[in-house]
This record gives C-alpha cells, sequence and structure tokens, in this order.
C-alpha cells in the first residue's frame, strides 16, 4: 500500500483525537510488519474496506488505554466497557475513515467503508487476508494502533470498439458502474488500430464484427499480426457459427452476445 494512503488515515487520527482529548501531542512510536492482529492489545475495532483500495483498517489498544480513552469521551471514569463505551471508540475510527476517504478521492480513489466492529481477547491469532503495517501512536497518557491490511485495486483497462454510440456509451456505463476502466472507445476499425498503435497495454478489447471502414474480423487478424497482446473479445449481435469459426482460427479470446448487460461482465471478469 503506497505511503500516501497510509498518510490519508493518520492525518484523520491526528485531526480527530483532539476533538475527544483536547490539545495533545501525538506521537508515533513505531511501525511493524504484523501476520495477525497486534498481539499487545487487547481490544481492536475493525473497519472494512471496499472499492479501489480494500481490506481492513484496525484501531488497537490495551484494555486500560480503551477504557481511559471512552472514559474521556463520555466524561467519566469507566472501569469496565460496555455497548455505550464501545460505541464511543468506534467513533473514532469512523470520523478517521471519513477523513481518509475524502482525502483519497484526491488521488481519485473512491472507496466505501463497512460499519466498524468490536473483536477483544489476548493473542486472538486472526490472520488477515493481507500483511498489516501497525503503526503504534501515543497520545498523552494512552497508546494507541492503527493498523492496515489493504490492497490497491488493479482495475482491467478496456477499448470498446463499434460504430453505434448508442452501444458504445451504454457498455461504458456499465462497465464503469463494475469497475471496470475504460481507457476509450472508437467508432470503427481504423480508429481502433491507430488507437492500439500508440496504446498497446490495453488488456482488453471488445470488439464488433460488422463496421463500415474495417469489419472486426480484419481488425482481429491485424492486431495478432502484430503480435498485440490484448486480450480480444468479439462483442456482436451476430451469434452465427462462421463468424466464430473465423474469429477463433485467427486467435479470438472470447464472445460476447450483445447489448452488455452485467450478466455478461463473469466474461470480462475471468479472461
Amino acid at each position: 500500500m503506497k505511503a500516501e494512503y497510509i498518510h490519508c488515515f493518520t492525518e484523520g487520527l491526528s485531526s480527530t483525537l483532539p476533538m475527544f482529548l483536547g490539545e495533545v501531542d501525538i506521537v508515533k512510536k513505531r511501525t511493524d510488519s504484523l501476520k495477525d492482529l497486534p498481539n499487545d492489545s487487547q481490544v481492536h475495532i475493525l473497519l472494512g474496506l471496499t472499492g479501489e483500495l480494500y481490506g481492513s483498517v484496525i484501531m488497537s489498544f490495551q484494555k486500560k488505554d480503551s477504557l481511559l480513552l471512552a472514559g474521556k469521551m463520555m466524561g467519566m471514569e469507566i472501569g469496565e466497557h460496555s455497548e455505550i463505551s464501545y460505541s464511543a471508540i468506534k467513533e473514532i475510527l469512523n470520523i478517521v475513515s471519513g477523513t481518509a476517504v475524502t482525502k483519497l478521492a484526491s488521488y481519485n480513489k473512491k472507496i466505501d467503508v463497512t460499519p466498524p466492529l468490536v473483536i477483544t481477547g489476548e493473542k486472538l491469532g486472526i490472520q488477515l487476508t493481507f500483511p498489516l503495517v501497525s503503526l503504534k501512536y501515543q497520545a498523552s497518557d494512552i497508546n494507541i494502533r492503527l493498523s492496515f491490511s489493504i490492497k490497491e485495486r488493479t482495475r482491467k483497462s478496456i477499448l470498446i470498439v463499434d460504430d453505434s454510440k448508442f452501444i458504445r456509451d451504454s457498455s461504458k456505463d456499465i462497465l464503469e458502474k463494475n469497475d471496470f476502466d475504460v481507457v476509450a472507445t472508437c467508432d470503427g476499425g481504423q480508429s481502433c488500430l491507430d488507437y492500439i498503435e500508440n496504446n498497446p497495454s490495453v488488456d482488453i478489447i471488445l470488439l464488433d464484427v460488422q463496421m463500415p471502414d474495417i469489419d472486426g474480423l480484419q481488425v482481429l487478424q491485424n492486431l495478432r499480426d502484430k503480435n498485440v497482446t490484448s486480450k480480444i473479445i468479439i462483442f456482436t449481435a451476430l451469434g452465427d457459427q462462421d463468424t466464430i469459426k473465423k474469429a477463433t482460427s485467427i486467435g479470438v479470446d472470447g464472445y460476447m452476445i450483445k447489448p452488455m448487460n452485467e450478466s455478461l461482465l463473469i466474461v470480462l471478469k475471468n479472461i
């Protein structure tokens, strides 16, 4: 995970804690790489991320520190946790993540967060999907860990080639809503060849067959002759066997029947 993304969360922590603790120095004590939840903590608040960054953000405390923090937030001394005290410290992570989501938008990263979950216990041995980057902070007399088990989602890039503006626009809309990166649309075979000449690293080409200038099979042949490595999907209203046989002999990677709909996306996700 890039340091600037982590920084969005740590900035959120730095701006959130003074809201409840007053003006305090927040000092980073150390950074650890972990496989499990921090075993020096007994109270963990987990919040899930979905979207272009996915995984978990975890705020962890020793029990005494979590009680002290909740007590300061609630304006009373607390001896044991209750649903109310847990809700109080969960709210900190909610605010931190909300601040981070806003800052991540400046990096064109769209993410959603799930409601926080409390896990308590000694040495839980819970291993998350990805290794943890765990930062330990001290704010006044409270020690806090903020840990990250996050990956950046790699979106597949797609070029849509079709002479119908309606098909290009509607397909683009569905694909982008399902986390594909439509890098361009082309209205004919020649414009496709021109685009790939300068942008050969496109992951997937959705290629119409019947087009007025150069038909899709000719484009397919041209791209294969040039050893273009993009996955090429014939995207057509024609389901005739002759077209399928010709495309297969040239070297097509799959077929989709127009119009684009969300049930067809599994073809693109699995290619």
